[in-house]
């Protein structure tokens, strides 16, 4: 059918004696001829109306620029570093917007019906997943004049010989903690961005925000001496020079155009989250994180990408980057009991193979903790989903067996009973990780216990779970052991400071309550449990000298240990200060506290919550200097 029809020509007026319903059929027939006749005049005008918004054999000339946008453009990529692209080149029409290329835009092409077709499929769930169409990450420059975004953090920055310094401890202690830098790629673009600062040419937005975001950590632990010096560069504290340096990062970082993602963005907020980690603001720094998580996800980290389509070199920073992600998902959400960030089921990233640091080849890669516990939480993730899904004393016991598992495969350098400590004079960052999986191990299997460990049993109770408690009560007394022998090694402040403040104090907190609460003295070894919490308040003391929260830790445990049965022999032996000494606790803390003991339903985390709003009014910081928190 070329055309619509047209009705039949009426009769003469003999034939209007014909039947009405002979003519009422012939009015409908008609009338269901003009509706189809339409029907395929529209898909066919759809059909030709298609084919001229898609045909790019003749695109539309585009006006050359000016000359002296030209020289701009050519002066950005001339001087953007080596690998840094400049503003992306202009998209051909119809390949932007999702339309057939030049080849299949013939007007007879069968590319139309493709297309059709592929829409039903993905309408219907039967289209395979699409190919990976990640582009080169990009990033802006910028001059430093350009925005009053850029010119505060480069106000706030020091000069370059302070920053070397700062720099340099970075690499030597501060990196080491999570190593989130790979140190030869970062000091590269260090170098170049200090040349073209020097001469007053447009800076990386994004590499200007990770620098500054490691500037702003860096201060947040540096010495007397060169606290000192910053200060009178900036004429304010180190803690506040700190905390202007992150809020100004984060105003720059809202300049970048949306969309512009790169590895970059993804250090800078992991730094961002280690930053409020080491003050101890964790709600934050899981919000950091998602955002972190979510910038890696648009750079594909989460998938492995088809064979020969990336260097080994950046395959290797990908999934260094998205297994700290990874690790820190699961401890930062399940410490705050909130839900994953992560959706495992779509990811299939590898764990890094850790083979750059050749230099290193005699000693672990200061990536191997993360590896580790990467492997333990994918684990774990894959069988629980989550800490707070294992409940049943079989369940505890099955998360146990896996835990332990994954002890027993530690390597000689970071083995749990008999480690192999030849290598820590060379290497600084052996000891600390080897403190660090030793904490963890417990505390992840402790995670489900606490709930066994705070009730009152009698000895008519299930075995099952007086059994469980047991398991409580011997791993906390071997996390209180590798406590102290960490402890005794901490002699300033770093990011990992309030992750051992809490392990001291959430871990004696258990154990004075599963004595308090034990009547009827089902526990055994009730001597060796009084022994590790008086210690426990002596490591807090001790740790009263580098740390002020640590303090209201000190204060909160030794009341608490005053409730204990054996408190006469402890005040006695001078283990814990006289019963008359006054401490300055605020009172919810307590009544949270006593509301455990007494066995009302009381999450861990309220209790913290409420410790650490006590020392920011203490003490008056601008922020908590270490919240404790499940979260290392």
């Amino acid at each position: 059918m070329d055309g619509p029809l047209t009705e039949p020509v009426a009769a003469p007026a003999a034939s209007a004696a014909a039947s009405a319903s002979s003519a009422s059929a012939g009015a409908s027939l008609a009338a269901a001829y003009n509706r189809s006749a339409c029907t395929e005049c529209q898909r066919r005008k759809q059909k030709i109306a298609d084919e001229c918004r898609y045909n790019t054999t003749n695109p539309p000339p585009v006006p050359p620029a000016s000359s002296a946008v030209r020289d701009r453009d050519k002066d950005k990529d001339d001087t953007l570093p080596h690998g840094k692209q400049g503003p992306a080149a202009p998209v051909p029409n119809g390949v932007a917007d999702g339309g057939p290329s030049a080849a299949g835009s013939h007007p007879h092409a069968p590319w139309f019906d493709t297309l059709t077709a592929a829409r039903v499929f993905s309408t219907l769930g039967l289209e395979p997943p699409p190919e990976s169409s990640k582009s080169s990450p990009k990033e802006d420059a910028a001059a430093a004049n350009s925005s009053p975004q850029i010119k505060r953090v480069l106000k706030l920055l020091p000069s370059r010989q302070s920053m070397d310094k700062l720099i340099n401890t970075f690499n030597n202690d501060v990196n080491y903690h999570y190593y989130i830098i790979y140190p030869p790629d970062f000091l590269k673009d260090y170098h170049i961005w200090w040349e073209r600062h020097s001469k007053n040419r447009p800076l990386s937005l994004q590499f200007t925000c990770l620098l500054a975001m490691i500037c702003a950590c860096c201060v947040q632990h540096a010495d007397n001496d060169m606290q000192q010096e910053l200060q009178r560069f900036s004429g304010m504290p180190a803690d506040d020079l700190s905390e202007q340096l992150h809020n100004a990062v984060r105003e720059l970082a809202s300049v970048i155009p949306v969309g512009h993602y790169h590895m970059f963005n993804v250090q800078r907020l992991l730094h961002s989250c280690y930053w409020y980690k080491a003050e101890a603001r964790f709600l934050e720094a899981w919000h950091v994180l998602s955002a972190a998580i979510l910038e890696a996800r648009e750079l594909e980290c989460h998938k492995e990408p088809p064979p020969d389509t990336e260097t080994e070199h950046d395959r290797e920073m990908r999934r260094r980057l998205w297994c700290i992600l990874d690790t820190w998902d699961w401890q930062i959400s399940s410490g705050l009991s909130r839900p994953k960030i992560i959706d495992r089921a779509d990811c299939d990233a590898e764990l890094p193979s850790l083979t750059l640091e050749k230099a290193w080849a005699q000693a672990p890669s200061p990536l191997l903790h993360m590896k580790m516990q990467s492997e333990l939480t994918r684990r774990l993730a894959s069988r629980f989903s989550a800490p707070k899904n294992v409940i049943s004393t079989d369940e505890v016991r099955e998360y146990q067996g896996l835990i332990e598992d994954w002890v027993r495969r530690f390597p000689p350098v970071y083995d749990f009973e008999n480690p192999d400590t030849s290598k820590d004079a060379l290497y600084p960052w052996i000891f600390p990780h080897r403190y660090y999986v030793y904490t963890m191990a417990c505390l992840l299997i402790l995670n489900p216990i606490r709930h066994y460990m705070v009730k009152s049993y009698s000895w008519d109770s299930p075995p099952e779970e007086l059994q469980v408690r047991a398991v409580g009560i011997d791993y906390s007394l071997k996390l209180m052991k590798t406590l102290r022998s960490w402890v005794d090694r901490i002699y300033n402040r770093d990011g990992r400071l309030h992750f051992v403040i809490f392990s001291i104090f959430d871990t004696a907190a258990i154990l004075c309550t599963a004595i308090i609460k034990d009547h009827e003295r089902t526990i055994s070894n009730r001597e060796a449990i009084v022994d590790a919490v008086t210690d426990a308040v002596a490591m807090l003391q001790q740790l009263n000298s580098i740390s002020k929260t640590s303090k209201t830790s000190y204060d909160l445990l030794e009341r608490l240990v005053r409730r204990l049965p054996e408190r006469s022999m402890l005040v006695g032996s001078g283990r814990i200060p006289e019963q008359g000494e006054q401490h300055n606790v605020d009172g919810p803390l307590w009544k949270t506290l006593y509301g455990i003991l007494d066995g009302r339903p009381t999450d861990w985390a309220s209790l913290t919550s409420y410790a650490w709003k006590a020392v920011r009014r203490r003490h008056r910081l601008p922020t908590a200097s270490h919240q404790t928190s499940t979260a290392a």
